[in-house]
């Protein structure tokens, strides 16, 4: 069996946005840190919510074409199925 160094100063359930951010400040502090997390690191909201959707909204509002939609032959603008990575 392998052994794991169990020394840290802090450890963290949960690798949401706030468990991220509060891992990354105590980084910062030069403290050992443990993340413990099931999933993507940011969680939903930094994934798929809040700021994807912000990103959506602001490429909207400035009128930039995402990166799944693509000119055809006669310039119109036309949609892929491929997913939006931010």
């Amino acid at each position: 069996m392998k052994r794991f160094d169990m020394d840290y100063d802090i450890v963290i359930i949960g690798g949401g946005s706030a468990g991220f951010s509060a891992a990354i400040e105590a980084r910062k502090l030069n403290a050992k840190v443990l993340l413990i997390n099931d999933g993507l690191i940011g969680g939903t909201c930094v994934n798929v919510g809040c700021v994807p959707s912000k990103y959506l909204l602001k490429m909207a509002e400035i009128g930039k074409p995402s990166e799944n939609n693509r000119e055809n032959e006669e310039g119109k603008i036309r949609r892929t199925r491929r997913i939006l990575r931010v």
